[in-house]
């Protein structure tokens, strides 16, 4: 990819461009007037249209779902994404439906998610949020939320629940589990267990069981929150964790009504750094030696109209570079409305390379972006 400004014959300059995210930084061109004005491409032909139907994240909001996750664990704490530390600041959680779904998807949101969120940021200050809905299976609709403070779940449980009862979901749950011997409860869970099961899942199931009567059944285990603790990158666990897709199941069962996901306006606002060469020509030197110093590696990947290094912005402040990472401090400064901690990093003594985003991912879509002349 040439990353010098070309003059076409119409006139109009093709400006190589940099998008700074917090985990690589992509080349690309624009067409740009002389007098500094950005113009679409124009080929003559139309570009394609994604037709995809309601009820489903389309690959353009599948992208942007990634790119939020990634700027919100930033946002959170640069370590989550460029080391793996400090994911005990954050909550990985889901929420289910302990009975069997009789309201639509657009009123259960309305009427227990909206409060959910409501009570946990007055509760535990929660500021910042991400929220995906999904469908089982069997067409239960859940939800998977990313949420900036740490919290119980126990407590969480007991707030989930008592807002589903408003629509009856923890009371048909009592009335259905209270019915159950303990045989036949044992019998309804080992369905559960693909392979032969272990003594600790049967131990797990009678301590299930003990728990339900101790509370009456009116406490289900609508809740389940992730441990981070084993994963290694936790940002493409996130991304992927919540942008998966059942296979083999039919797409009426899968569709979502309404949204389908929604980040907090604190998020909603965090968007890459977008570096002009007209501006200033040192951005393209330095991502021209930034390419030299990782060549050797399998950072830089490249297409025909894109070319990206994988490398985390805060990492490439230690190799010396200041133009770009200044620039991307600079611009984190004022979508998080706070200072960043640079020395935070300047303590430690190692920077793992494990926690790169997965390059395709972005590379795939900055070459969309520039096929529909976004």
């Amino acid at each position: 990819m040439n990353l010098e400004p070309t003059i076409l014959d119409n006139g109009l300059i093709k400006m190589p461009c940099l998008s700074v995210s917090p985990t690589a930084i992509t080349a690309y061109t624009r067409l740009m007037d002389f007098n500094g004005n950005f113009k679409t491409w124009n080929t003559g032909i139309k570009p394609p249209c994604e037709n995809r139907e309601k009820g489903f994240i389309s690959k353009k909001g599948q992208k942007s779902l990634e790119r939020a996750i990634y700027w919100f664990l930033y946002s959170v704490d640069p370590n989550i994404v460029n080391t793996g530390k400090g994911k005990e600041k954050i909550t990985f959680l889901t929420l289910t439906l302990p009975s069997k779904q009789v309201h639509g998807d657009k009123e259960i949101k309305d009427k227990c998610l909206k409060q959910f969120l409501t009570e946990i940021r007055s509760d535990y200050k929660v500021t910042k949020f991400i929220w995906k809905a999904e469908k089982q299976a069997q067409g239960q609709l859940h939800f998977h939320i990313l949420l900036d403070k740490f919290l119980p779940v126990k407590e969480v449980k007991q707030k989930w629940n008592r807002i589903l009862n408003k629509l009856g979901y923890v009371y048909e749950y009592h009335k259905k589990m209270s019915r159950l011997e303990w045989s036949e409860y044992r019998e309804l869970r080992l369905k559960e267990v693909k392979s032969k099961p272990s003594d600790k899942q049967k131990n797990a199931i009678r301590q299930a069981f003990k728990n339900g009567v101790a509370c009456n059944w009116m406490n289900p285990n609508s809740v389940d929150i992730e441990n981070l603790r084993k994963v290694g990158n936790i940002a493409a666990y996130c991304a992927k964790y919540m942008s998966k897709e059942h296979k083999g199941v039919a797409k009426e069962v899968l569709k979502v009504e309404g949204r389908i996901w929604f980040s907090s306006q604190a998020v909603s606002k965090m968007k890459n750094l977008l570096l002009v060469s007209a501006d200033d020509q040192t951005y393209i030197e330095e991502f021209a030696q930034m390419l030299k110093a990782y060549q050797t590696t399998s950072k830089v990947y490249e297409a025909e109209h894109a070319l990206m290094l994988g490398v985390p912005v805060d990492q490439l402040r230690y190799k010396g570079f200041k133009t770009i990472p200044y620039e991307f401090d600079e611009h984190c400064n004022e979508i998080f409305n706070r200072e960043r901690n640079i020395k935070l990093f300047e303590q430690q003594k190692t920077i793992s390379v494990q926690t790169v985003a997965p390059a395709p991912v972005e590379l795939v879509s900055t070459i969309e972006q520039l096929t529909l002349g976004l």
